[in-house]
């Protein structure tokens, strides 16, 4: 061995025909430079595996020999630092040793560190981010469900405060909302109407889906002694607006006949109907007279819908009907607050427009008994008791008897419809008092035009025809109906009589729409019971107005 050798220990273990001593000399004389890290993983990978059967053995030879045992691989690796390095390149397998020698036992050497600790790290904390979105926006969705989810309705009471926060937060009208109207001092009644009260659309509320949420409120001015103005309040709220929308078509098909809700017969006669544009998505507004015993109650009836809202407002007046812009005007402010949170739109102004009342029955074009007066107050309900009899059965109908030409002999004429409609429950009204409706369906507007001309002359000279007749010319019908079609005619009395005998009193009324014509008789009218002029010209300019839905 030469003298520049660093000295060996005398029971150097042999590996691949080298001892460790001699490795270890020669390369801890490089151990300040900058390859150290690569020359211990070089180290590290001459060294063999440890088991048990070389630590044993090599145990025996340190109990014969004091010499201290050669470096382990786990020595060197916790003495290098623990910057991550590339992996050594593979190296070639190393020749089986010739000798096998233990050295002292040391622990299973650990596995190169790795990244996954770090990694783990960065899961748990991603795991608490993700964690703490979801706890935010289950508290938003508990916050939002609890303005408009699911609640019992709240109870109004005559001592709320209209300055009152609850006042606010509740989706009713207010008093303060009310007072707009200028109809005196208003309050909460103690006890809340239940929904299906609600005239005209309050039966709805027994078919159609329930709501999520149904909140009503009534206030009333006046006292109970007296005649007093009420407004009854009903908002739902329903899961999307596909549902709500469904919900009001179904209460505006009610509205086209305002059935009450007790009975199911029409409640009272329609007075006038409005579109309002601009308050919500949807909103319409209708007057109903409804003719009680002891007085005439004027019903202003909202409904409109926001989003997924529905609102009805029935404002009730003994004095007169109440103009829509005024009710919806009042009802502003609570489609403001709702608005938002019912997903809906929101007021950005008002233009009501007078239209026609929804349509109540298929088909349409007709008639419906909420169109026709009550003659006595607090009796008498309308139905319709022949319903869309052909042109053969008009064979033995006499009209007026003014109508020379009789009702079958007709050109140009596609189809004649005949319906009837019959007031019961009335003790004071003749046998059989009702009003005919033809309908006649022409191939061209002159057509109509021509045959409606034709009824108008011959019930006009009526009195040259028949000596015992006496006609009286009312006012003339005009107007518009849906899509902007234009209606004109003219309404008549018409008495017929002998010597000695009664006289019977007749209404009728000839309109014409485009290519239709309409004939109304009102028969058998007496002195005592019959339509007013005002009912009657009301009648003729809803037939008109019904024939441009049909």
């Amino acid at each position: 061995m030469s003298e520049n050798q660093p000295h060996v220990p005398r029971r150097a273990v042999e590996v691949h025909g080298s001892s460790i001593s001699e490795i270890e000399a020669e390369l801890f004389e490089k151990v300040q430079t900058e390859d150290t890290l690569v020359l211990r993983r070089a180290i590290w990978s001459t060294l063999p595996e440890e088991d048990d059967d070389l630590i044993d053995r090599g145990r025996r030879f340190a109990d014969e020999d004091d010499e201290p045992p050669p470096p382990s691989r786990r020595a060197i690796i916790e003495d290098e630092p623990q910057t991550p390095e590339p992996e050594p390149a593979a190296e070639e397998p190393a020749p089986k040793p010739k000798h096998r020698v233990k050295a002292d036992k040391h622990p299973k050497l650990p596995e190169p560190p790795q990244a996954e600790p770090k990694r783990r790290k960065s899961k748990v904390w991603l795991l608490i981010l993700v964690g703490l979105i979801v706890v935010g926006l289950v508290a938003w969705g508990i916050t939002w469900a609890l303005q408009l989810g699911p609640s019992p309705a709240p109870t109004a009471t005559p001592t709320a405060s209209p300055s009152t926060s609850q006042e606010y937060q509740e989706p009713v009208l207010s008093v303060e909302d009310v007072t707009a109207l200028g109809m005196g001092t208003w309050s909460p009644l103690s006890v809340e109407p239940p929904a299906t009260s609600m005239l005209c659309i309050g039966p709805i509320f027994e078919e159609a889906p329930l709501p999520e949420r149904l909140v009503a409120r009534e206030m009333a001015n006046g006292s109970t002694e007296t005649a007093q103005n009420t407004i009854v309040n009903m908002v739902a709220t329903y899961p999307d607006e596909t549902e709500a929308s469904r919900v009001y078509q179904l209460q505006l098909t009610a509205l086209g006949n305002c059935p009450d809700p007790a009975t199911k017969t029409p409640a009272g006669q329609i007075l006038n109907t409005y579109q309002v544009d601009r308050l919500v998505d949807e909103a319409i507004v209708e007057s109903v007279l409804v003719r009680n015993v002891e007085a005439d109650v004027y019903h202003t009836i909202l409904l409109g819908r926001t989003g997924r809202v529905v609102i009805a407002v029935d404002l009730s007046s003994s004095d007169a009907e109440i103009p829509p812009t005024k009710l919806a005007d009042a009802v502003k402010n609570l489609f403001t607050r709702l608005c938002k949170n019912g997903q809906g739109s929101c007021p950005t102004g008002m233009e009501a427009t007078k239209t026609v009342p929804p349509v109540a029955s298929e088909p349409a074009g007709w008639l419906e008994p909420a169109d026709l007066p009550r003659i006595t107050a607090g009796q008498g309900t309308w139905s319709i008791t022949k319903i869309d009899a052909s042109a053969s059965d008009l064979t033995g109908f006499v009209g007026s008897q003014c109508e020379v030409q009789g009702f079958t002999d007709t050109k140009d004429v596609n189809s004649a419809i005949w319906r009837q409609l019959i007031l019961g429950a009335d003790v004071y009204a003749p046998r059989a008092f009702g009003v005919d409706e033809i309908i006649y369906t022409m191939d061209t507007k002159a057509s109509a035009t021509k045959l409606a001309n034709r009824f108008i002359k011959e019930i006009t000279e009526c009195a040259d025809s028949v000596p015992t007749a006496k006609v009286t010319e009312g006012d003339p019908v005009e107007g518009s109906g849906d899509f902007g079609m234009q209606y004109s005619g003219q309404t008549f009395v018409v008495e017929q009589g002998k010597v000695s005998e009664t006289i019977a009193t007749y209404r009728v009324a000839v309109v014409a729409v485009d290519n239709k014509v309409i004939y109304l008789l009102g028969s058998k009218g007496t002195d005592t019971f019959s339509f007013t002029d005002k009912q009657w010209l009301s009648m003729a300019e809803r037939a008109g107005q019904r024939a441009t839905q049909g």
